[in-house]
Order: structure tokens, then C-alpha cells, then sequence
């Protein structure tokens, strides 16, 4: 059927979205998804199948969705019904199990259906289901294997004109509910037909191979008909009126079988399904009654023949033995009670079901004594594959054996007819069990027999080799008496797996006159309550055989020795040895009670039996008792030495803090032997039950008998214990059995978690700083002390060691901690070691963390080494460590920071640092005779380290030789003003440099003077070898601390010369005796002086001005620095006079310029500014001493003059006029 369900979207707006539908009688709702918009409708369906009226829920929810409200839902759910007409539902018969059909009418009345079932008391036919509209009554029921249906055929019925009844003649179909379903009218054109089917119809039916087979041998002619089951019912004729008048009958090998109507012998008849042949059998006289009709036929799965009789005399099972000869042989396999109706109906169906069942006997005992009592145990199994709808079991005891009886045990229906039991077994699944026990009897003689029982099941059985089972039995006059002792008083154990054990000696003894024989001992323990056996082993017997394990019975008893019959000897023993491993496990409501003489449940008791045993035997020494293990037990806690109680059995505490252990003694629940001489100690601290107080036995036998009796707790203290590490603690309770003098011991075990602390000590770099104006600096390190471990704890103190490079010198240290700022330390000397934090031990909880800032600072005494940082003595080295013990993992104990490493050089600009530059020539003014230079430095800062810093401030130092002085110095374009030394500090960068990056400094150094000859040669003179050496020309040396390569290179000298030039001088006169005006004077000599000749002190210039060797008149000068000279006429030519007063001049780059005083006889030569012209005229006579002097031969020269003048410039012509020379 499907469903269909409709959505109608009512909203006047919305689009509403599909979230799920769900039915709950149906699971397959398609589609999935669906959108409906406002007044739209959507259509889901979901088919399924039903059986019954069935009322379903279907629930849906959709959806809208909104901007700001997302998704909002709404559900509904509806209900319908669907109502199923049971009559049109018709289940199939599960045959699985097999099962025998008897339909059975009451007069007036539909027929009623019954499935017959057997159990072992006899058939029971249980009615299936309850007749329903339309009403019916039937017959010729047959089973259709092809569609798992009965067929029938219906009579007229006895009320007639009733609608609710079906008429006669029809064709009906019988489902497992007993319902009857009308296949319609049967036709036929049989001239039989109205009489065979009229009335109260066909009274046989059986199919065979999908034909239906039915006839009427009540009333009709007994015609055979073949009726078809598919399409309109037609009754076909198969044989006409053959003398085959059964009132029901069944198939089996080819044939149908029926009992002939009324007779008054009971006679077979045979019907040959592919010859028509009939044949006629007298069954056995008195196998089944006579006179009476046979209206219920059938097949078992074994192939024997079902009857049963309308007069209900009972139901028969029928063996043929031969069934296609001649002569086939009848046998009565079973008769059970049944129903009887005058119209009575079967057929069956499973016949294909196979079952296995097989017969198992035993005999016990095997060896009977004459005149005693015997018992056969049959044990019927099914074996499978299907079930079995029962049976029957025949056992057919020997003669001699008398007063035969069937157990009680078995409940089923039994017969016994002379020396034959016959009983029922009803059905059987695949591993099921009947067993019968049948007792006798025995003959007083020791003959030996073999007793042998068949089963015959209802089904085919598919191994018939098992369905018969026998056992012989021998009768002996042996007196067999079995004995049982325990080897030991009391258990041992337990073992390391808790188990206990106990042996038993058990004799087998023959007293008696013959030589008998025996089975199997059957061990019984039956403990104390509070034990449980594992395992029971024997070992021993005639065979001495090895320990072999014993697997208990459903009964708890244990099997001792092999199964085989073991014969005795008269007077021999045989003797076996028991052992019991058991639990002893108490508990409060099943405790653990000492041994009661031959009292079962005390102790642990053991009881042995034997079926061969002698009745007069019994009871005489069967069973022996030991007592069980005494125990005792100890509780061990603990608990903080400042608690009160008993504590715990696991503590967590830190470690240092005291417990003490509490040790509960008493007898484990469900043991009841009191126990003596208690003691009690502990694995690590020894004895307690004699402690003095506050340890030691502190309360417990409350009657003061000394014992430790059930019920009583005896409780004792250690005394407190300091905890340094986690432990577990074992006390030991002893004592002794009071009854069963056993040595007990109880152990527990009480466990202290030592919360350990883990401290970490770390040390991690920091920052650097400075340098200072003392040029140390400040480094800091970061101490961390972790606590890791679970428990609170302490450390320290803290030891500190400096291990920086030995160029870096630590001068003080200190620490801070939060707010707390420890004390400085000032070192001397090495070791450069102190204390961080407090000077004894620091609580430190677990979790938690202290931080120190350790700050040193330290002064560099020369550049730190090469290899930074890489080990102690490198770098800003640091480490920190705690008292052995304290911490276990150093790696992170240590700190290096890496210091700052700058080398400095110093060069001229353009020259290698720590070298001369190229000389430089001062420049001249003039104006003032003063000289001056300005020099370009370089400095050069490079960190050679392996961290940016910023370098630290360098001092520059400018030196210039004697003669001149400083006039200015800038630093990069920036002047600066020196010390009185010349120095002067480059400022420490205020930015980091990279490591092998450098930056450069220009400083000019501007300087003038007026050296003397002597400075000029100092000027000169540079000494930059080593650290350089001040005084000689410009000189410039920076330093810096820590230069990391050294001092060679961090000077550098300018050399300064002064300018020269060259000067000349000619010497000439002007009264010569040539028509020239001037001529050449020789054989003068010059001085120059640089200063005023007539100074005292003053020296000439060496070699200052010398005579022209090509030229005697010319005179040059040496270079000559510029400035103020002085000419002195050392020697005059031949018959002149030495210049009067020296020439004073200047020599500059451009010239001479000569300076006041002047005079008319010395000048510049025209165009030759450096060459300065000495005119020499012939000189005066002295004056005498106090004389006039030279006037008046001047005046005498000037008017000589005038008068030479004059005659030259005679008109007469050209007068030339001869100089004069005289001597002085």
C-alpha cells in the first residue's frame, strides 16, 4: 500500500523549505526535499507493506528563513489508519518443524483444524486458530508442499440457507490461521460427480506431485477424481468406482494406503497410482480395532503411515515393511491416544525433515550383585539436522530380570508388556535429550547380559546406525567397600595464586569371596560454605596411573579413575590418592565453619561413592574432613602525623612532612577460627605490636582473652615518620590458628606519595649597556628557579660565578627579586663569584617560579678575544649553580652575553692607519710671514664582534711640532674644542653597528706658525712606528677601550714642510770702465740670515746663497723657505766697498719683496722678481778720525757728476768716461 501525504503552504507571504517528514510505519518517504511557496502544495508518498490494521503517525517540519532570525520552524503531525481484512491475509504453514493435520467436525458445526503434537505422554491436537465467516465444513484435507496451503473439499452443510455457510462442492484453501478461503464451485462432467460431491461430500484427499486426489467411499462411489488447483476448480475422473473404499488415505512409495471402511477385520488397501491396481492386506489381528472408519490418513517423514479413527479409539503408526511387494508385512510401530468426530480428516506435511536420533545406554551398576537392583539409563539425542516431532523407544530387557520399572524421572507414556518397555518421546530439537531410566531386578546368578534399546522417530532418520544402543552387565558375589581419609588435618596455601589444597586417600577394597569388579568412583566434596574448588585431580587406582584432571557432573561431583570396568580381586585393595585445589573465599552470610564429623557443609568435607559399593558398605568411612585455613588480615593505612584517624590507604604529601601508619588486624570476613600469638611489623620500620607510645597496640580485644577472635578489629600505630620519598609500606600480621595451631600471615601495603619537587635553575641573558663615563658597562642576566615537580620544596642558596673573558674585568654585582634588591658585591680580584637571593633555603611551591635580575658591571681592561662566547673565560660567561642535589638537569645553568668588540684605526686621509702620510707643504702668508696647513683624518670604528652594539666613545688626540699651534679641528664638518693636549672625545654612537660593519669620523686638524729652521725640520719628521710617537708634524692618535686590534694602527702622522723658493742675487756696478752702464761685479760673497744679523746670537743661513758657477756675478740661493731674510754682503769685489747695511726682504712664492730700509744700490731686476740686483759704485776715501767725513768728497763726487753729465751731452759728440778704482 503506499501512503500519499500533501503539504498545503497556508501563509500568506512565506516560502517555506523542507526539514524532514518521518513516519513511523513507514521509512521510504520520497522526495527528499521540496520548496513551497506561499498558497503552494507539495506531494510525498512512501509505500510499505502491512498485515494487520495498522494506525500510523506521520510528523513534518519546514522552515522559513529571515535575515536577522535565521531559520524559524514549524511541525505538525497527522494520524491515519488503515484497516486490513485478515480474511484476505492468509499466512503460508511453517513446517519446519514436522507436524500431523486432523480436521474434525462436530455435527452442526464449521470444521475445526488441529495440529497434532506429541510429546512423551501422547499426542495432544491443539486447534489452529478459530473458525471465521465464511463457515465451512470440509474434508479430504490434503497438504500442498508447492504452496505451503491444506486443500479441501466442502459438504453440503447442516444448515442449510445460512449465507454465513459455504455449500457443497467447493473448492477451499486452509491457511496457517485455520481461515478458509473459497476457491470457487467445482464442475465436473462425471456422471459420478452429484453423488461423490453431493451431500456431505468427498471424504478422501491426499496431493501427490501438485494432482489432488479425492473420492467418496462413505456414500459416493468411491470414484477417484483429480482436481485442479490453479484456475476454475474441475473435477476430473481418474478412476472410475475402483473397490478402494477408504475414508481418507495417504501416499507413499507410488501408492495410496487406506484402511477399508467397517471391516470388520481391519484390511489395508493398496492403490496403484500408475496402474489403478487395488489390492487388499489383513493387518495383524489385534494390532487396530475393527468395525469402524478410518476418515484420517496420513504420511510420516520415516515413511510409516498415520490413522486415526472417527470412534477416536487413538492414533497408529504404521510400518510397512515391503510396501511394493506381493505381500507386504504390517508392523504396529506406536498406538497414542486422539480425537474422534464423525467426520474426521488428516494429512501431514514437513515428510522431507530428517533427525539423527540416537540411543545411548548405560547400566548401573555394571556389576549388579545377584538378587540386587540394576538400572538402565537410555538417553535418546537428536542429532539433527531438523527436529523431531517424536518417537518411540522399545527396550527389550533380558529374561531373568524381574520387576521392571520406569524411573520416575521420565514423565512420558510408558508401556510394559512382559519382558519389552515401550515409551513415547515428544518433540526433540537439533541437541535435545530425553533420558529414561528403567531399574530391574537381578537374577541371583552372575551371568552376564547385554540389554539393547531402538528408537524408531517419526522423521527419516539419516543415520539409522545410531537409533540402537546396548550394554552388557555381569553380576558378581565381590563386597566392594570404598574408604576415604584426608591426608593432612589442615589445608595448605594459599599459593601465590590464592588457591588452597587438600589431599584424600581413597581405598577401594574387595571383602568379598569372587572377584568382582568396578566403574568409576564418584568424589563428592561438599565444603564449608565460602570455598570454591578449581580443580580435582586423582591419581593412583590398579593402574597406577598418573595425576589426570577430573571435570565435575552437572551434580558437582567429580568422576575418579577411568570409565572402564576395573575388575578387584577378592581381598585387594586399590588404592587412590585426591587432591583438591579450592579458593577460600568467605563472605559475611557464607562463612567459613571448622569441621563437624560427618557433617557435609563443614569444613572440608568429602564424601566418596561408588555404584559397585556393597549397601551394607556405604556409610562406613565414605568421607573425611580437614580443615580449611585460618587467615588473618591486616588493613594499613596512613595518615599526616597532625590527623587524627586512620587514614588512607594511598597519601600525598610533601616531602619532609610526617605520617604515621595505622594497621587495622583482625580475621578476614567469613572466617571463624579465632587466632593466638599476634605480631605485627613493618618492612621499613620494623616491629610494631611493641612499640612504646604513642605507637604500638592501641585498642582491639574487646574481651580481653588474648585472642584474636571474628568480629574483633585490633588497631596499632607506627610512630610518626618523616617522608623523604615516595614509598610503599608493607605490614605483616602474623598469628596461629587456635584450634588448627596453622601459622598465618596477612599483608597490605599502605602508599605515601612523596610530592617531589624538581627544581630547574636557569640562567638567560640579558641586556647590555654603557659604557659609562668611566667606560664600564652593565650587563644583566635573567635567574629563573622552576619548581616542576609536584611538590612544594627549596633551594638554595644561589652561587653566581663570573667566568667573563679575562679582558673584561668584573668590579661589582647585585640582584633583584621583584621589589627586593640584594646586596652589591665589589670585587678585587678572582674569583668573581656571590650569592643571588637569600643566603640559606627558599620555599619553592610546586608550580611555581622565582626570577632574579642578576646585573654586573665590568670594565674592559684590553679588546675581549676572538671566540665569544663559546665557553667559560669567553665573552660575558656566567653561570649559576645550587647545592648538589638540589637540581639534576644543569644544562640551562649558564649565560653568556656577547660583549661589544670594536676595533679603531687611524690614517690620513687617503694613507693605511698607523702610517706617515704623504707630505704636506704648509702654506705662507705673506702678509704675516705665517704658515699654516689643514690635515684630513680618518677614523675608522669596525665591531669585530658577533652582536650590533653601539661602539663606545673614542678619544681623538691632535699633536703638532714646536713652531706651530693648533687653530682648529672638526669632527665630520663639526668643530670641536679640544683639551689642552689636543684631545678630544668622537662621542659614542648612538646607533648599533652590524657585526663587521664599520662607520668612518673626519677630523681636520687646522694648524700655523713660524717655525724656526729647526721646527721646520721636526715638521717633518713623523714616528708612527708602534703606538706612534708625538712632536713630529701633525700627529693624531685615537684610542678607544677594549680596541679589539691593538694600538699599531691607531696613529697617524702628516709631515709638513715649509714652501721654498729660489733666489738670486746680482752683483754689478755702475762706474765701470765700459761704455755699459752696469757691469758685472765679481768676487762678492752673500750671508743670508733669517733673522736681524746684528742680533746677538744671530747665525747665517748654511750655504744659503752661493756663487753661480757659470756666473761669478750671479748668486743663487739654496731652497729657501719663504719668509723674512736678511742679505749680507760678506765680501765686496775687488776695490768696492761691503754694503753698508743688509737687505732686509721678504721671499714669497711670487718674489722678493724688499723691506725698509731701502737703498738706491739694491733692486729687483726688471721682469725677475726672485732676483735681486746689488749696484756697487767705487768707493770714497775714508774720513779721518774727526773729520768731516765723507761730505765733502760726496759734494766733490756730485759736482764731478754734473760736470761729466754735461760734457756727454756736448753737441761736439760722445765724451765715454773710465771708472776709477781705489784700494782701501
Amino acid at each position: 500500500m503506499t501512503y500519499t501525504y500533501t503539504v498545503q503552504n497556508n501563509s500568506g507571504s512565506r516560502t517555506y523549505y523542507y526539514d524532514s517528514i518521518r513516519d513511523d510505519r513507514c521509512s521510504a518517504i520520497s522526495p527528499t526535499s521540496a520548496t513551497i511557496r506561499a498558497g503552494g502544495t507539495a506531494t510525498f508518498t512512501c509505500t510499505t507493506t502491512v498485515s494487520v490494521t495498522t494506525t500510523s503517525t506521520v510528523n513534518f517540519s519546514f522552515y522559513y528563513s529571515t535575515l536577522f532570525f535565521g531559520r524559524t520552524y514549524t511541525q505538525a503531525s497527522l494520524t491515519e489508519t488503515v484497516r486490513v481484512n485478515n480474511s484476505s491475509y492468509h499466512p503460508r504453514f511453517d513446517c519446519t518443524t514436522p507436524t500431523a493435520f486432523n480436521s474434525s467436525n462436530v455435527e452442526g458445526q464449521p470444521t475445526t483444524l488441529y495440529n497434532q503434537y506429541q510429546d512423551p505422554t501422547g499426542s495432544q491436537f491443539i486447534a489452529v486458530g478459530t473458525a471465521t465467516t465464511p463457515k465451512a465444513q470440509y474434508n479430504a484435507l490434503a497438504y500442498n508442499p508447492a504452496d505451503g496451503y491444506l486443500y479441501a473439499v466442502t459438504g453440503v452443510p447442516a444448515k442449510g440457507g445460512d449465507s454465513t455457510w459455504l455449500g457443497g462442492a467447493r473448492l477451499i484453501r486452509v491457511d496457517a490461521n485455520g481461515q478458509v478461503e473459497d476457491l470457487g464451485p467445482i464442475t465436473s462432467t462425471a456422471s459420478t460427480f452429484n453423488q461423490d460431491f453431493g451431500g456431505g461430500g468427498v471424504t478422501s484427499g491426499v496431493i501427490v506431485n501438485g494432482v489432488y486426489y479425492v473420492s467418496n467411499a462413505a456414500g459416493g462411489t468411491a470414484t477417484i477424481y483429480r482436481i485442479n488447483l490453479t484456475g476454475a476448480p474441475t473435477a476430473t475422473v481418474v478412476a472410475d468406482r475402483p473397490a478402494f473404499r477408504a475414508n481418507d488415505y495417504t501416499v507413499m512409495g507410488g501408492y495410496l494406503w487406506g484402511i477399508e471402511n467397517n471391516s470388520s477385520k481391519p484390511t489395508m488397501l493398496r492403490y496403484n497410482l500408475s496402474t489403478g491396481a487395488v489390492d487388499r492386506f489383513d493387518l495383524p489381528t489385534g494390532m487396530m480395532p475393527g468395525g469402524t472408519i478410518w476418515g484420517a490418513a496420513w504420511t510420516y517423514g520415516n515413511g510409516n503411515l498415520g490413522f486415526s479413527d472417527n470412534k477416536g479409539s487413538g492414533v497408529y503408526q504404521i510400518q510397512v515393511t515391503n510396501p511394493a511387494s506381493s505381500s507386504p508385512t504390517f508392523s504396529l510401530v506406536y498406538k497414542i491416544s486422539g480425537p474422534g468426530s464423525y467426520n474426521n480428516d488428516g494429512a501431514s506435511c514437513g515428510t522431507d525433515v530428517q533427525a539423527d536420533l540416537k540411543v545411548t545406554k548405560t547400566a548401573t551398576p555394571s556389576s549388579p550383585k545377584p538378587g540386587g537392583t540394576i538400572t538402565w539409563n537410555l538417553t535418546i539425542t537428536n542429532l539433527g539436522p531438523g527436529t523431531s516431532s517424536g518417537g518411540v523407544v522399545k527396550d527389550t530387557v533380558p529374561a531373568g530380570y524381574t520387576n521392571l520399572k520406569v524411573g520416575s524421572d521420565y514423565t512420558g507414556a510408558c508401556t510394559i508388556t512382559g519382558q519389552t518397555v515401550t515409551c513415547l518421546t515428544g518433540v526433540l530439537a537439533k541437541g535435545a535429550s530425553y533420558v529414561i531410566p528403567i531399574t530391574a531386578t537381578v537374577p541371583n546368578n552372575t551371568t552376564c547380559v547385554t540389554n539393547t534399546a531402538t528408537i524408531t522417530g517419526n522423521e527419516l532418520d539419516p543415520v539409522p546406525g545410531n537409533n540402537t544402543g546396548s550394554v552388557e552387565t555381569c553380576p558378581n558375589n565381590a563386597i566392594i567397600d570404598v574408604t576415604k581419609t584426608a591426608n593432612t588435618p589442615v589445608a595448605t596455601g594459599p599459593d601465590a595464586a590464592g588457591n588452597h589444597t587438600i589431599a584424600y586417600t581413597i581405598k577401594v577394597t574387595n571383602s568379598g569371596t569372587t572377584a568382582g569388579s568396578y566403574t568409576q568412583l564418584i568424589d563428592a566434596p561438599q565444603f564449608s560454605p565460602g570455598t570454591s574448588i578449581q580443580t580435582v585431580t586423582w591419581s593412583g587406582g590398579p593402574a597406577n596411573t598418573a595425576p589426570a584432571t577430573a571435570t565435575a557432573d552437572a551434580d558437582g561431583s567429580y568422576p575418579i579413575g577411568t570409565a572402564v570396568s576395573k575388575p578387584i580381586a577378592a581381598g585387594a585393595t586399590h588404592t587412590y590418592m585426591v587432591t583438591v585445589v579450592y579458593k577460600q573465599n568467605p563472605t559475611s552470610t557464607d562463612r567459613l565453619v571448622l569441621c563437624t564429623p560427618n557433617t557435609p557443609g563443614t569444613g572440608l568435607f568429602n564424601q566418596v561413592g561408588l555404584p559397585e559399593e556393597d549397601p551394607t558398605k556405604v556409610d562406613d568411612g565414605n568421607n573425611a574432613c580437614a580443615n580449611p585455613v585460618p587467615a588473618i588480615q591486616v588493613a594499613k593505612t596512613v595518615r599526616r602525623a597532625t590527623d587524627t584517624g586512620n587514614g588512607v590507604d594511598s597519601l600525598t604529601v610533601n616531602r619532609g612532612n610526617q605520617v604515621v601508619y595505622v594497621y587495622a588486624v583482625s580475621l578476614p570476613t567469613g572466617y571463624t577460627e579465632p587466632l593466638k600469638t599476634i605480631g605485627l611489623t613493618d618492612d621499613k620500620l620494623g616491629a610494631i605490636s611493641g612499640i612504646a607510645a604513642p605507637g604500638g597496640y592501641k585498642s582491639g580485644d574487646s574481651n580481653s582473652n588474648g585472642l584474636l577472635d571474628p568480629g574483633e578489629t585490633w588497631i596499632y600505630w607506627s610512630a610518626p615518620t618523616a617522608i623523604s620519598a615516595s614509598v610503599d609500606n608493607v605490614g605483616t600480621a602474623t598469628g596461629v590458628g587456635n584450634v588448627t595451631a596453622s601459622k598465618v600471615t596477612g599483608t597490605d601495603t599502605a602508599h605515601v606519595t612523596a610530592l617531589q619537587p624538581s627544581i630547574d635553575l636557569a640562567k638567560a641573558p640579558g641586556t647590555l649597556t654603557g659604557p659609562a663615563a668611566d667606560g664600564s658597562y652593565t650587563v644583566t642576566y635573567t635567574v629563573t628557579v622552576k619548581n616542576t615537580g609536584q611538590g612544594s620544596g627549596s633551594y638554595g642558596p644561589i652561587t653566581d660565578t663570573l667566568q667573563f673573558d679575562p679582558n673584561l674585568v668584573p668590579q661589582t654585582a647585585t640582584w633583584s627579586k621583584g621589589t627586593t634588591t640584594g646586596p652589591t658585591t665589589t670585587f678585587t680580584a678572582a674569583p668573581h663569584t656571590f650569592t643571588v637571593g637569600a643566603t640559606t633555603s627558599t620555599p619553592l611551591a610546586a608550580g611555581a617560579t622565582d626570577t632574579y635580575t642578576v646585573t654586573v658591571r665590568y670594565l674592559p681592561k684590553g679588546a675581549p678575544a676572538a671566540a665569544i662566547c663559546t665557553a667559560p673565560n669567553t665573552g660575558l660567561y656566567n653561570s649559576v649553580a645550587l647545592p648538589s642535589g638540589q637540581e639534576t638537569d644543569t644544562s640551562n645553568n649558564s649565560a653568556c652575553v656577547a660583549p661589544p668588540r670594536f676595533a679603531v684605526q687611524k690614517a690620513v686621509d687617503g694613507s693605511a692607519p698607523g702610517t706617515t702620510g704623504p707630505t704636506q707643504t704648509a702654506a705662507h702668508d705673506a702678509a704675516t710671514g705665517t704658515f699654516s696647513t689643514t690635515v684630513t683624518y680618518k677614523v675608522t670604528v669596525t665591531n669585530t664582534g658577533t652582536v650590533a652594539y653601539a661602539h663606545p666613545a673614542i678619544t681623538d688626540t691632535a699633536t703638532v711640532f714646536t713652531g706651530f699651534t693648533r687653530t682648529g679641528i672638526t669632527l665630520n664638518g663639526t668643530a670641536v674644542t679640544p683639551a689642552a693636549d689636543g684631545s678630544f672625545t668622537i662621542p659614542a654612537a648612538t646607533s648599533t653597528l652590524a657585526p663587521g660593519a664599520t662607520t668612518v669620523y673626519t677630523v681636520v686638524v687646522t694648524a700655523s706658525g713660524k717655525p724656526t729652521a729647526a721646527q721646520w725640520e721636526q715638521a717633518k719628521a713623523c714616528n708612527t712606528a708602534g703606538a706612534g710617537t708625538p712632536g713630529g708634524g701633525i700627529f693624531n692618535r685615537v684610542t678607544m677601550s677594549a680596541d679589539s686590534d691593538g694600538a699599531d694602527n691607531n696613529d697617524a702622522c702628516a709631515p709638513i714642510v715649509p714652501p721654498t723658493q729660489v733666489m738670486h742675487v746680482v752683483k754689478q756696478g755702475l762706474n765701470c770702465d765700459t761704455d755699459q752702464p752696469t757691469c758685472p761685479l765679481t768676487g762678492a760673497q752673500f750671508s743670508l740670515y733669517t733673522s736681524d744679523p746684528s742680533a746677538p746670537g744671530a747665525t747665517a743661513v748654511q750655504n744659503g746663497i752661493t756663487p753661480n758657477a757659470a756666473n761669478g756675478a750671479l748668486f743663487d740661493s739654496s731652497s729657501l723657505i719663504l719668509g723674512e731674510y736678511w742679505l749680507v754682503e760678506t765680501r765686496a769685489p775687488d776695490g768696492f766697498s761691503l754694503l753698508a747695511q743688509p737687505i732686509h726682504f721678504r721671499l714669497t712664492a711670487n718674489g722678493v719683496t724688499l723691506l725698509a730700509p731701502t737703498s738706491s744700490t739694491v733692486t729687483l731686476k726688471t721682469g725677475d722678481p726672485l732676483t735681486v740686483v746689488v749696484n756697487d759704485v767705487t768707493p770714497a776715501p775714508l774720513p779721518k778720525a774727526g773729520g768731516n767725513g765723507s761730505w765733502p768728497y760726496l759734494l766733490t763726487g756730485m759736482a764731478l757728476l754734473g760736470l761729466a753729465l754735461a760734457y756727454y751731452f756736448r753737441p761736439l759728440g760722445h765724451l765715454r768716461l773710465s771708472g776709477h778704482r781705489k784700494s782701501s
